[in-house]
């Protein structure tokens, strides 16, 4: 039986995260491993020349009403439920709506930290977001990472926490539509 891992994405202003989550999703061999996007982009084309499921909602900040996003939150919360992922993968930003659902409570989860300023990783860690991963991964070198850092608290976290790993730079990889494009 294949394992399922959840990609759990927010879309800002380009298309970065997705990218770096499409360059890690290519890692996994499709034999025992099965990708899943759970997306709030305004777009999927992203993902066309791929081969992973793709779960579109709409992006928590544009929900209008407390139904909206109640209605939202327990369709996520069911979809999860649904698919039952080995482990779920979330991208630079914390996202309350996410760590929050009961059906992702007991499900490993695994932080990618790209391109956030030290003073917002610290206040992930005083405010206990940290805590709620079982891994983080730090997309900079360590000592890169370290000097950034002001409080010696969290600097000692950053550096001893067996939580952390760090992957120095990722190369994002052009995608096969992308390429084809480019071609003609």
């Amino acid at each position: 039986m294949k394992k399922k891992i959840v990609f759990l994405l927010q879309n800002g202003i380009g298309f970065g995260h997705f990218k770096l989550a499409l360059t890690i999703a290519k890692n996994f061999d499709s034999e025992n491993f099965e990708i899943i996007f759970l997306t709030q982009a305004k777009s999927t084309r992203i993902f066309d020349g791929y081969n992973y499921k793709v779960i579109n909602i709409p992006p928590t900040y544009s929900l209008r009403s407390n139904n909206e996003v109640l209605f939202v939150y327990k369709f996520v919360d069911k979809v999860i439920d649904k698919i039952k992922p080995s482990v779920v993968i979330e991208d630079t930003y914390p996202d309350d709506f996410y760590l929050n659902l009961p059906k992702l409570q007991f499900i490993p989860k695994i932080l990618i930290i790209n391109r956030l300023i030290a003073v917002e990783f610290e206040n992930y860690y005083y405010n206990g977001v940290l805590e709620q991963y079982d891994k983080i991964i730090i997309i900079k070198n360590q000592h890169e990472f370290l000097n950034e850092l002001t409080s010696v608290k969290v600097k000692n976290f950053a550096r001893y926490s067996d939580k952390i790993i760090y992957s120095g730079n990722v190369f994002n990889e052009p995608s096969p539509l992308c390429c084809e494009n480019v071609k003609n």
